[in-house]
């Protein structure tokens, strides 16, 4: 009953809205209305899907059943559970029930094509008929279905309490006849999927442009090979059991991302022409970059954008890396408590002549260790002559912090802007509240007092 005098409650308002007048009395068009079908039904995939969507029906004939044909289905309960987590009423068992009732409401009387179908929510293998029931529906719309994710974390990072939802080969049996040929993006989060569908995905959706896996504990061995593909984006993320990555002759492949726990992973790269950024984090590494630069031994000299997660990586004294003259863009996840932050960067500005943005990433979470700090260790200037653009995220205001970017104000000798974010930053969706405005604020204040009189005339100065 509450539900229901909630939509009778909203549906008044766009009734209102629709035939309401203007300031003068007269009647105002519904210009919408007249919009042809196909338009407002794009208008009404912007709309969250459920009850904002579904009240519309109420506007006119015309409307009633138009949201069961809207093109984007996106599940995303993220917030609600962040705001359920603040006020301590959070519990999975009793929401998770409630989520899928309300996803299934909806697909039940879904009629049309869609574009993409994502769910994000705290599920586990318990809910395995639910969503073996969405996949086949959003298969289905395989026809014209571009985008497809199934994201089903904890709340504050990937399952570790009860196992994940387990995708089986044969939940595409249904779908053999069916091409795959309009899927572009697939996307997983603690999802397990074994080398079988990895493989079966990869080579039947034939326009695949971008394959994520996080969080897949089935996977062992992954071969991405053939010049056929269209993929070009791979990442797989958290996936701790595989023990090789294969990547060769892959003549579409732009980017990479890996972040891998087990140590004995063997990656093999190669023939791969069109691969110009990569992304490394191994936090079991002590030496990731070391790692990294042998394993990309044969396309090193193409790079142009290298991401490095170095926030577990020890500072080691006269550090020397390999010369990238092609590479224009640095980004760097570093620990935002390390004092060694600075001393890190020196061998990497040595090492990229041509680099000119640089970003750099702080993570300030109470899981990393730091060094040891010994303040006589001072940085020695090292002048860089291409850098323009220095961002930095998660700035709090430390010492480290105000010393890592005066560093580059006195040092990047053709520096054009530097942009200081205050918000925190996060790899991932965690279950840690966000900063408040007055947070923000104190943090945006110091960048302006300590850094804005620092920086010459020439250099443009952002902190939002």
């Amino acid at each position: 009953m509450k539900n229901e005098n909630t939509v009778r409650a909203s549906s008044s308002k766009l009734q209102s809205f629709n035939l309401g007048r203007d300031d003068e009395g007269i009647q105002m068009e519904d210009y919408i209305s007249e919009l042809p079908q196909e338009i407002q039904v794009k208008i009404l995939s912007l709309l969250p899907p459920g009850r904002d969507a579904i009240v519309t029906s109420v506007l006119s004939k015309r409307w009633r059943y138009l949201w069961t044909r809207v093109c984007n289905l996106n599940f995303d309960g993220y917030r609600y559970m962040m705001n359920r987590k603040i006020k301590g009423t959070y519990k999975s068992d009793s929401e998770a029930p409630k989520f899928i009732k309300w996803v299934n409401s909806i697909i039940d009387h879904h009629n049309g094509q869609i574009d993409s179908f994502s769910v994000y929510f705290d599920l586990d293998h318990r809910s395995t008929s639910s969503i073996d029931k969405w996949v086949k529906f959003a298969m289905g719309k395989i026809g014209s279905l571009r985008s497809f994710a199934l994201e089903f974390p904890e709340l504050g990072g990937f399952r570790r309490s009860s196992p994940c939802y387990y995708l089986h080969r044969r939940v595409f049996d249904s779908q053999e006849n069916v091409s795959f040929n309009s899927l572009k993006v697939l996307r997983f989060n603690c999802v397990d999927l074994n080398d079988e569908v990895f493989h079966f995905l990869l080579h039947n959706c034939s326009a695949l442009e971008r394959f994520e896996v996080r969080g897949s504990s089935e996977m062992v061995n992954l071969s991405v090979t053939g010049p056929s593909l269209a993929l070009k984006h791979l990442e797989l993320q958290n996936c701790e059991n595989v023990e090789r990555i294969e990547i060769c002759d892959t003549q579409n492949l732009v980017s990479f991302y890996c972040c891998c726990d087990n140590p004995d992973t063997i990656l093999v790269i190669r023939d791969v022409p069109m691969l110009a950024e990569v992304y490394f984090h191994c936090s079991r590494y002590r030496d990731v970059v070391g790692s990294v630069f042998t394993t990309l031994s044969d396309c090193l000299w193409q790079l142009q954008i290298l991401q490095l997660n170095i926030s577990h990586q020890d500072y080691v004294e006269n550090r020397v890396y390999n010369t990238l003259t092609n590479l224009k863009q640095l980004n760097l996840v570093l620990n935002g408590c390390d004092n060694y932050n600075l001393l890190k960067l020196i061998p990497f500005i040595k090492a990229f002549p041509r680099m000119r943005k640089l970003e750099l990433k702080l993570l300030s979470w109470t899981g990393l260790r730091s060094q040891e700090w010994h303040k006589s260790m001072k940085p020695k200037e090292c002048p860089h002559q291409n850098l323009k653009e220095v961002e930095v995220l998660g700035y709090t205001g430390r010492t480290s912090d105000v010393e890592l970017i005066t560093y580059f104000i006195e040092n990047a000798n053709l520096l054009e802007k530097i942009a200081i974010k205050s918000f925190q930053f996060m790899e991932y969706r965690t279950c840690q509240p966000p900063l408040t405005k007055k947070e923000e604020a104190m943090r945006r204040n110091h960048a302006m007092k300590h850094l804005k009189g620092k920086v010459p005339s020439t250099v443009e100065f952002i902190c939002p």
